[in-house]
């Protein structure tokens, strides 16, 4: 009984040396509507490939926006689905990334009153193509969605006033350009 309890227990440690596992490195342009408000960034994932169709990973990234004056930094799960068929030289597959964004800075500080930014959700949809079928190492493109979120926090202290104000989110279309390895 003792041994059957130990293979139980060894079994899903030893399934998982088994999965085979890769990393993407990105670089990214956020374009919104308003041009001023462009953003850059860079993103890390570690992926798992689960099934022939299906990828599951974290991502970390930074995303400098133009009008903040630190880098959003997000982490989110990273869901990745291909096609059956990967003989191709061109790949196309779809991206989708929910998360939440790491940020907190200080807007504004007027007659005792702070205004304080921190990040929210995130989401990023895409599109994307591997453009090799052949090589672990090859490289993507991607365009699609992304939203990042934010909250503004109030803290009034002449009125012992304090909570959320409002919720701002920065939806834009997004670029990449990176490297399967």
């Amino acid at each position: 009984m003792r041994k059957l309890f130990f293979i139980l227990l060894i079994t899903p440690v030893v399934s998982l040396a088994q999965v085979n596992l890769y990393y993407t490195v990105s670089g990214n342009l956020h374009v919104p509507k308003n041009v001023k408000l462009t953003a850059y960034g860079l993103e890390a994932s570690g992926n798992a490939i689960i099934t022939d169709n299906l990828d599951l990973g974290i991502s970390v990234s930074a995303i400098k926006y133009s009008i903040f004056n630190k880098p959003y930094g997000s982490i989110a799960g990273k869901i990745s689905l291909f096609p059956t068929q990967t003989e191709a030289m061109l790949i196309p597959f779809l991206t989708i990334e929910p998360g939440y964004g790491i940020y907190s800075d200080m807007v504004k500080q007027t007659n005792n009153i702070t205004e304080n930014l921190k990040g929210d959700f995130t989401f990023m949809s895409c599109n994307e193509v591997k453009l090799s079928a052949e090589e672990r190492t090859a490289p993507y493109l991607d365009a699609g969605f992304s939203h990042a979120g934010y909250k503004v926090f109030v803290d009034n202290a002449a009125q012992n006033i304090k909570g959320e104000k409002h919720i701002y989110n920065a939806d834009r279309l997004v670029l990449k350009i990176g490297v399967f390895l």
